[in-house]
């Protein structure tokens, strides 16, 4: 998996940086994303999410934007932090400042990792695809969002069960509250989405 994804990220970005500062930052985030505390927000997520970006390439204005943000958004991830999308997206900024992009393209990618901290619907058509894809776990096959959910408690385990019971049931009712969970994968995964949250909050 690795090597495959060594490989999208030298081909996507070739023009954005000489190979050597490519190299060296993949390295990096790969060492970041395989922390031993991250069981969910790992390289599999990041492998997963990239997937669904090459599937719906045709419905991205910006690409290279999004598979930034994607490799970016979750670099920084400790459960005692509250501002881990805030820190992500200050990496992003300080290691994209000296490559052959334009601002704009660079602000964009620190403004959509800053926008995973809470997934609120955009107009902004990469973005709400971005989100869709973060949150295209919730409407997995049950038995892949069981395990979903044992990683995600696992990265808690530091807090008993009647503190995360209650964050992670007071988490996942607000994604029923909004009108839509997603703006962009449709009925079934909506609705597949909501039937996974349901049972989830009802046996916590």
């Amino acid at each position: 998996m690795i090597e495959a994804l060594r490989q999208q990220w030298l081909t996507e970005l070739q023009n954005a940086a000489d190979e050597a500062t490519l190299s060296a930052l993949f390295e990096r985030l790969c060492s970041a994303y395989q922390e031993k505390r991250r069981a969910y927000h790992n390289l599999h997520h990041i492998a997963a999410v990239l997937s669904l970006a090459q599937q719906h390439r045709t419905d991205l204005h910006d690409f290279t934007a999004v598979f930034l943000a994607i490799w970016f958004h979750d670099v920084v991830y400790n459960p005692y932090r509250k501002d881990n999308e805030e820190a992500s997206a200050a990496f992003a900024r300080k290691e994209l400042q000296h490559w052959h992009m334009t601002d704009k393209i660079k602000n964009k990618v620190v403004h959509y990792i800053l926008a995973t901290k809470h997934h609120r619907a955009t107009d902004d058509n990469d973005l709400q695809w971005l989100l869709d894809f973060d949150l295209a776990i919730l409407c997995c096959p049950p038995q892949q969002y069981e395990i979903y959910t044992q990683q995600i408690r696992q990265e808690y385990s530091i807090y008993p069960d009647f503190i995360y019971n209650a964050g992670r049931k007071k988490a996942l009712a607000a994604f029923l509250e909004r009108p839509a969970i997603y703006g962009k994968l449709g009925d079934r995964a909506e609705q597949q989405a909501r039937l996974n949250i349901t049972l989830e909050i009802s046996r916590l």
